[in-house]
Formats: structure tokens, sequence, C-alpha cells
């Protein structure tokens, strides 16, 4: 006689999380403490995890970093950081469950809108990328991943965040017709690789660049006003999307390393390795606000 093998039982969302409760209802002030940590990507989970080797907490406590689509309680959002958002809206009386989203180009605001979810954190920044946006940052990757051959990195520091600076306003501006800033990028490219190899000063190769993007750059952009714009934010990094500056360091230290062809996610992750690494996180908001939110329900006892 045939036999089929039982397929293990799945909870449901609400089974899942009423076992999630009454599995931590016996515990006490000494027991071991799981926090889950949800985020949008791998990359995110990389950044995480390392982050969370660094720190120091009271008690027993475990984290595990998972990505918002490992979740049993996972409500679907717009994209993954909508779905963290929706996500966190529905569970939020789980004090063991954290859930971390890119600003994105959000101003306080559109963040303001959540401040009642108190697991839900939102990057300092656009993205985790952004954090490593630091001139002492650059010079170590520098002499770390490329021993030292890619000067550029530390000579165009400035500029480079000028740069940076005009993508995420470009982004901002034009955010639904991103073919604008698709354009705008072509241009940018060109006018980076034509000057980087004539071995100028760093200030006279961007006067080139300013004038080649005042120039050749689309018509919408031109007319913003996004290119004359020369406020700068408190930290340079709220004004980076975290994806935008590999692609322009590796443009700039093109003419330096034979590394340059690497793909844009190894230099992101050498800057915020080293970020995390020189302890910089110890300055920013976002990595100041888990710890305390650990720390207060540690205290707790159910």
């Amino acid at each position: 006689m045939e036999t089929s093998e039982e397929l293990p039982y799945k909870f449901t969302k609400k089974e899942a999380e009423t076992s999630a409760k009454l599995s931590r209802s016996g515990s006490d002030r000494n027991s071991l403490k799981i926090f889950e940590i949800f985020v949008e990507g791998d990359s995110d989970v990389r950044f995480f995890k390392r982050w969370l080797k660094e720190i120091k907490t009271k008690g027993k406590v475990k984290f595990k970093v998972k990505t918002i689509t490992k979740s049993s309680l996972l409500v679907k959002g717009h994209g993954n950081r909508g779905t963290v958002i929706a996500t966190a809206e529905a569970t939020k009386d789980d004090v063991y469950t954290m859930y971390i989203a890119d600003r994105d180009i959000w101003d306080g605001d559109m963040i303001s809108q959540y401040s009642n979810i108190e697991a839900l954190f939102f990057t300092d920044f656009p993205a985790i990328e952004s954090y490593g946006l630091m001139k002492p940052i650059f010079k170590e990757v520098n002499y770390r991943r490329f021993d030292g051959d890619c000067k550029n990195m530390e000579d165009y520091y400035a500029y480079i965040t000028y740069i940076v600076r005009i993508l995420y306003l470009i982004r901002c501006h034009f955010s639904k017709k991103m073919s604008i800033y698709s354009d705008f990028w072509r241009v940018l490219e060109d006018a980076i690789k034509s000057e980087v190899v004539k071995n100028n000063l760093p200030s006279e190769s961007y006067k080139y660049i300013m004038h080649t993007l005042h120039d050749k750059a689309p018509v919408e952009v031109k007319k913003s006003g996004i290119l004359d714009d020369s406020s700068l934010p408190s930290d340079i990094r709220e004004h980076a999307y975290g994806h935008d500056i590999a692609p322009i360091v590796r443009n700039f230290i093109s003419s330096q390393c034979h590394e340059s062809n690497l793909p844009n996610s190894y230099i992101e992750r050498a800057l915020v390795n080293v970020y995390i690494d020189l302890g910089y996180y110890k300055d920013d908001s976002l990595f100041k606000a888990i710890q305390e939110y650990v720390e207060k329900k540690m205290e707790m006892v159910e």
C-alpha cells in the first residue's frame, strides 16, 4: 500500500504571532532574549550583522537579522521598503521584533508619520551605503583595499560629495521622471572619465566637469537650478543616495587603479565595513536608538 509523506505544518500569520507571544510569556529578567531584526535586502543583513558584533548589550541577548521576505508575519507593501513598513505597522505589539527601512529621499515630515511605531527605525541618511561617505573612511579604504594607489579617492573627496549631492537633488526633483536622471548620469560619467586622465589639479578638473554639465545636461536639469545650488546640509550624507556613491568613486579612480572595474557592491561594502570598524556608528542616531530600544526591552519582565 502506498503511503504519502506528511508535509510539515506551516503556521498562518496569526498562529505565528500567537506562538511567538506564548513562547516569550514564560521568560523572565534572566532569560535569553532573542530579537529579530528585519531589513530590506542582503547588503543590509551583512551590514547589521557586522555592526552587532561590535556592540555590547546588558543581559542575555541574541540577534537574528533577516531580510523582510523571510518574515512569517509579512505584509506586502510597495517594494521591500514598503513591505518593511507595512509589516512593522501590522506587528507593532511584538516588542522583540525590530524593522529597519531606508530613509531614501523622504524628508522628516514623511518619516514622522510612522513615529507611533516604536520598533520601526529609519536610516539617518538615504541608505546604509550613505554612511560611508566620510573623508577618513575614503582614506582608509584606499590604503586597506587599494594599497594606497587610488589617491583620487582622497584628493577628489570634496568634489565627489558635491557630485553625489547633485545626483540626490535630481533624484528628488525628478522622482517621477527618472529618465532625466539617466540622461544626466551619462553626461556626468563621460565628463569625469575624460577629465581624470589629464592629471590636472582636482579643483581644475571639477571646474571642467561642471562646465560640461552646464553645457550638456538635460534641459530640465539646467532649468531646475540644481547645478547652481551651492547650499549644503549640515552633514553631506543627508544628500547622498547610497547607490550613487560607488559608481562615482569608481569613475574617479579608473585611471589609477587596475581594480577599478570591481562591482559597485565591492566599493560599497568596503566603505561601510570601514565605517563600522572605525566606530563612526557611535556618533549616528540610528545605532544609538536601536541600542536604547534593546536595553529598554531587556528590562521588561513579561
